[in-house]
């Protein structure tokens, strides 16, 4: 997890290269031997290298230290981590899983810029395009090095090779063009009846290809980018209408606590709320790791969790009413990777904010307020009658159980929803013919007293019926604690 030892070494590594070479240079005519002509450097240009070496020598020890430890973020290097890392990350800069023809383009302008490099060291036609050309291939290569021994595979870690990349395959694309515009300069044309046009000179063939491989890789990732920046988009809005609501309750004085204090993220949030918030925003944001300690005075609870489960970027149908540029640059994707697109994710996780009152009648979620008692007021009566009470208001589940106990909040929910138009399922689920929404009541249910209960939203298409419950894993596989199912009449 020290990347930064790679650049730290190539910069010292370059430094003293180009000071060496520039003093061997300037003697080059006369008889002092390279020797001599490197101990004529300057004290201080020597010197001038010792902050390099400092920034090297502690990123190294600072990660012998870590690793010696048994800390965070290391583990045993073998042949074998290198290997498939290296494997790994080729995969993501070459774009293996999204197009051959990206792969096959990607790996052309390589090979193109590693051979202009190496012609022109061979030639001895050093310029200031081709020394910074190296350092920048010295930079990549001793960075992807240093990541082959990445603990694990995360995708960020290797997101710093991306702008050393580029930046390669741009100078690539410029040495093809001026070799082009060089070695193919335009000719008289041949006589010939067909409609007197002088053939396409091959310079302009050369730009006409590599724009049009620009505009087939975008095209192709173009709805990646957009997901990813919508996700993002949702989550900033979501942060601000946390802190909005948050300060709304402390400024009426009211207790909040961060989370439960069995939850295992919880030092974090409060960090985040106490330390980081004051800072950014210059407000102190008074939040406790635990309740308060007079049983009887309300407080509301602050958590985060993470759900896998549809949103509203997730699944195409869903997202082509909302966000019609995404759908488009779907079906591009689609059509040019010929109905096979590599997706940032068909379902992914979604992080949801949660303030609620410690009496389980009031819950506010990523900025809507959801009033219990009067969802279940306007419910009428439950959909289904078992271990938990099952309402059913505006396309939402509320699972209700009145006398709780903890064992009963250990067992997991199974949920089955079944469409009616199967073609309004994802992809995946359609073979099955419905739709899984399984959760635990961690993720999704709320406690107040002896009463608690649990909130999940359905989907937007018409649904035929539900099939829920709960289930106890045994070693054999599982068991129904308690099964239900509801006719839902095609809502």
């Amino acid at each position: 997890k020290e990347p930064n030892i790679a650049p730290a070494l190539w910069l010292l590594i370059s430094y003293y290269a180009l000071i060496a070479i520039e003093a061997v240079r300037r003697q080059a005519g006369s008889r002092i031997s390279a020797i001599r002509a490197l101990k004529s450097v300057s004290v201080w240009k020597t010197l001038g290298g010792l902050p390099l070496i400092a920034v090297f020598l502690h990123t190294l020890l600072k990660a012998h230290y870590v690793y010696q430890e048994g800390g965070y973020g290391t583990g045993t290097i073998t042949p074998k981590l290198l290997a498939d890392n290296a494997v790994w990350i080729a995969e993501g800069l070459f774009q293996v899983h999204t197009s051959l023809i990206i792969t096959a383009g990607l790996a052309f302008l390589s090979a193109a810029l590693l051979l202009f490099v190496a012609v022109n060291i061979t030639k001895k036609r050093f310029s200031a395009e081709l020394v910074f050309t190296l350092f920048m291939l010295g930079l990549f290569a001793s960075l992807y090095l240093v990541l082959c021994a990445s603990w694990t595979q995360i995708l960020r870690y290797w997101y710093i090779l991306i702008p050393l990349f580029t930046t390669l395959l741009a100078f690539s694309i410029k040495f093809i063009l001026e070799f082009a515009a060089d070695k193919w300069k335009p000719k008289r044309a041949p006589n010939f009846n067909f409609a007197r046009i002088p053939p396409l000179p091959a310079r302009n063939i050369a730009a006409y290809a590599l724009t049009a491989f620009i505009a087939f890789f975008v095209c192709c990732n173009y709805y990646n980018f957009l997901y990813q920046t919508l996700v993002q988009h949702i989550a900033r809005h979501n942060d601000a209408k946390l802190l909005s609501e948050t300060t709304r309750l402390l400024d009426q004085d009211q207790y909040i606590q961060v989370l439960d204090a069995e939850y295992p993220n919880g030092y974090e949030l409060i960090t985040y709320f106490n330390e980081y918030l004051p800072w950014f925003y210059g407000r102190e944001y008074d939040l406790r790791a635990q309740p308060p300690q007079e049983a009887s005075r309300p407080h509301y609870t602050i958590r985060l969790i993470k759900v896998s489960q549809p949103d509203i970027v997730s699944r195409l149908p869903e997202a082509e009413k909302n966000y019609r540029a995404l759908a488009y640059a779907y079906r591009i994707a689609y059509l040019l990777q010929m109905g096979r697109p590599h997706r940032s994710r068909d379902s992914g996780d979604m992080l949801i904010w949660q303030i609620y009152d410690d009496k389980g009648d009031w819950i506010w979620q990523n900025g809507e307020t959801l009033d219990i008692r009067q969802l279940v007021s306007d419910a009428g009566s439950p959909i289904i009658r078992s271990d938990f009470d099952v309402y059913l208001s505006d396309r939402r589940l509320i699972y209700i159980n009145d006398r709780c106990s903890a064992d009963a909040l250990d067992k997991p929910f199974f949920l089955g929803v079944f469409p009616v138009d199967n073609a309004d399922l994802p992809e995946a689920r359609r073979p099955h013919g419905f739709d899984n929404l399984d959760f635990d009541f961690a993720d999704h249910g709320f406690s107040g007293g002896a009463r608690c209960f649990a909130v999940r939203d359905l989907p937007e298409y018409p649904i035929k019926r539900i099939h829920t419950g709960q289930f106890i894993i045994t070693e054999d596989g599982f068991r129904h604690a308690w099964e239900a199912e509801a006719v839902l009449s095609n809502e």
